[in-house]
């Protein structure tokens, strides 16, 4: 049980450290971009803005899986039944939400699209549309990415718990 804890913990960090980093990465090119004279330079405000929530959630999530991996091990230890039958509860509601959040972030993808096209005399919303296509194909990738992670480790949670009865 504890090498599931520790597995899934550890990969959580590992992302959010990643995600802290496209977070970073798309900060300084949304200045660098504003700071240009490229036509499309309002790709910044789409980039901005959807960097704040990725560096926030980041460290948020960074430091709760922290703490959450003290408190779960310890748990472990005493009630391992318990601890896996609340994990794999919570688990699965996690995993059946990443299909709403990649849905929302393909619509919002093909939504920039069409204004693309259809503003693409307009080299502001042109940029911001590029900015938004951007971010969303980034955090498409890091949700496809979480959701395996948490796939993972709802099979392995099963998979203990089997070796446990």
């Amino acid at each position: 049980m504890n090498q599931v804890l520790q597995s899934y913990f550890a990969a959580e960090q590992n992302a959010m450290l990643w995600l802290f980093g496209i977070g970073l990465i798309s900060l300084v090119s949304g200045l660098l971009l504003w700071r240009s004279q490229w036509s499309y330079r309002t790709a910044y405000w789409a980039m901005l803005l959807a960097c704040m929530p990725q560096l926030g959630v980041s460290l948020f999530i960074y430091f709760r899986s922290v703490k959450q991996l003290e408190e779960y091990s310890l748990i472990a230890q005493l009630e391992p039944q318990m601890l896996m039958a609340q994990e794999l509860e919570r688990i699965i509601v996690v995993i059946n939400r990443f299909t709403i959040y990649q849905s929302v972030e393909v619509v919002i993808f093909i939504g920039a699209l069409v204004l693309s096209f259809i503003y693409r005399q307009r080299p502001a919303v042109m940029g911001i549309t590029i900015g938004v296509c951007l971010q969303v194909s980034a955090m498409f990738i890091v949700d496809g990415s979480a959701e395996w992670r948490a796939e993972n480790y709802r099979d392995g949670l099963i998979q203990a718990a089997q070796l446990i009865k």
